[in-house]
């Protein structure tokens, strides 16, 4: 089965929610899921541990959510940019933007865009399109981020 890694910012816990849901259901599927939340991964013992663990994972889960005008979690927007410079070409990925209609709603799912410009920048590969949630997630854990795990692992069993 396939090693999945999950690195993720979250302030209020929602980002976290999704990605131990979708963590879940891939274990379930029988394959290996490790989460990391961006802001632990900044610290220095762990950092090249943690960029050395991506690089050698079948799939990379990114997963933020959205504030104020488009800003991603600030541990995550401080997190990729210390990706700049590895080489992540052809590496594949998955992205998971949450957004919450009390910001502008013009940037409300921002998250998930920023994360497929930076993947896409990085020469990786998006085997789906990102998971998008609006408002809490807890409404939709077993409706459209199940579903959404499920074309993952159609994915993964390839």
């Amino acid at each position: 089965m396939a090693k999945v890694k999950i690195f993720y910012g979250t302030v209020g816990g929602n980002t976290q929610i999704v990605c131990r849901k979708v963590m879940e259901i891939l274990e379930e599927k029988g394959h290996e899921v490790e989460m990391k939340n961006a802001r632990f991964v900044l610290e220095e013992e762990h950092k090249s541990a943690d960029i050395n663990e991506l690089l050698n994972c079948d799939l990379v889960i990114f997963a933020s959510p959205t504030y104020g005008q488009g800003q991603l979690e600030p541990y995550f927007e401080k997190f990729l940019a210390s990706l700049k410079g590895v080489n992540l070409k052809g590496k594949k990925y998955a992205g998971i933007g949450l957004g919450d209609i009390r910001y502008h709603r013009e940037y409300l799912l921002e998250s998930a865009h920023i994360i497929e410009s930076f993947c896409n920048d990085a020469g990786m590969e998006a085997i789906i399109p990102s998971l998008k949630v609006i408002k809490s997630p807890l409404s939709v854990l077993d409706t459209a981020v199940s579903a959404w795990v499920e074309k993952l692992n159609e994915f993964l069993q390839k």
